[in-house]
């Protein structure tokens, strides 16, 4: 039933966030959590693999000219959000 509910409202969310993102270029490119990103294959979408890729590319080519640093977080908040609260949201 959890399963369900996160779904169910996991998608209701997720056109929101992604509507909000649309309207934040800068945020738009640097924020993959949660989103369908195509890749150049139709049909298919990015995975935790082309952002590890991409991601050390940037690095590596940040780095050659001058000394940089790279921070690395990940914000969990869904997995903690009361039942209820969903539902009565809904």
């Amino acid at each position: 039933m959890d399963a369900l509910i996160f779904g169910y409202y996991g998608e209701l969310l997720g056109k929101v966030y992604q509507d909000r993102l649309n309207t934040l270029p800068t945020v738009n490119e640097a924020v993959t959590a949660y989103r369908r990103i195509p890749t150049d294959i139709e049909g298919k979408f990015k995975g935790t693999m082309h952002f590890a890729k991409e991601v050390f590319s940037q690095i590596e080519d940040s780095c050659k000219s001058a000394p940089c640093s790279v921070l690395m977080f990940d914000i969990k908040v869904f997995s903690r959000i009361d039942h209820g609260l969903l539902e009565r949201l809904g």
